[in-house]
Parts: C-alpha cells; structure tokens; sequence
C-alpha cells in the first residue's frame, strides 16, 4: 500500500485484494491517473474514480470505460485537466469525436478560452 500512496503505477504489481480496494484504487488513481489502465472494469465505469484519474491527467481518459468516455462531465474534468498537455486533449478531442457529444461539447467549451478548448474546438 505504502508504494501505492507514492507512485499510484504500482497498482499495476498489487495483488488482486488491492485492485479490489476502492479505497486503494482511488488513492492510485489520485496519484497517478493512467493507473486506471491496472484495474477491473467496474472500477473503470465508476463515475468518481475515473473522474479523480482524469482529475490528475487527461490522458486516462482512454483507460474509462467507453460510457464515460461519452460523459460530458468526465471529458470536461479530462480536458481542464490537460490544458496544456495536447495528449489528453487530442484524446479527447478523439473520443467526442466518435460519441454523440458534439453539440453539448461545442456549447461547453465555448465558455472556455484555454489552448485545450480551442484545439478542441478546431477538431469538433
């Protein structure tokens, strides 16, 4: 657990009681959002960790489960989270694309004047 709370990545060599921990998960995750690769399913579609994950990088995005990729709330968490980091928001920018988020997504972000926003913007 101790190496969970310094570098939530090492979920990824915890033993399945600790995947199994939502305490546990949502401490890695908080640490380190693309540890949300290492853990199950349930985990993935779990509104408040996938949010703490995207919270912490943009970039996890990818690693939730495809419902809340399409979530508004959770990409708008992704994308204020990656401002400036263009990986998260190409990702995101990639999965509205392909989710039917288009209009509310265009609405949202034109109340925001960040680089994400508008790379984000000049894809949609």
């Amino acid at each position: 657990m101790e190496a969970i709370r310094k570098d939530g990545s090492a979920l990824q060599f915890a033993s399945v009681e600790h995947k199994a921990d939502r305490v546990i998960v949502l401490a890695a995750v908080r640490k380190n959002g693309t540890a949300l690769r290492f853990v199950s399913d349930a985990f993935k579609a779990d509104g408040e960790i996938a949010a703490a994950a995207v919270k912490q990088t943009g970039i996890a995005l990818k690693y939730a489960s495809v419902t809340l990729q399409d979530d508004i709330e959770i990409v708008l968490v992704a994308l204020s989270s990656d401002m400036q980091r263009w990986g998260g928001c190409s990702y995101a920018s990639d999965a509205l694309r392909s989710g039917g988020l288009k209009a509310h997504v265009r609405k949202a972000l034109s109340l925001y004047d960040t680089p994400c926003a508008v790379f984000v913007r000049l894809f949609l």
